[in-house]
């Protein structure tokens, strides 16, 4: 298994903290769990969910991104990649 990037802890950490029934204070070791190509859906993610870890991501990462780019991100891979892009053209620009 390769290691995942720092984009990818941090989103799995985010996710896990919306995840329903994770307590705030294990949402740290539960994101151990969550599979970086698992479909959100799949773990839990609820669509309401879903906009508040979206929400939570712009504010950590200090930005703001269209819904439609957040409709196509259904893993964490997907988010961290679309964080990760967004990052690289902010810092570009």
């Amino acid at each position: 298994m390769s290691e995942l990037t720092a984009t990818q802890r941090a989103i799995r950490i985010i996710v896990a903290q919306h995840l329903p029934g994770v307590p705030t204070d294990r949402a740290t070791s539960y994101a151990d769990r969550i599979h970086v190509n698992t479909p959100l859906s799949h773990i839990g993610l609820t669509d309401g969910a879903y906009v508040a870890a979206t929400l939570a991501i712009e504010a950590a990462y200090g930005f703001d991104l269209p819904d439609e780019l957040w409709e196509g991100a259904k893993t964490v891979a997907d988010i961290a990649a679309l964080v990760d892009r967004y990052a690289s053209a902010e810092a570009a620009a």
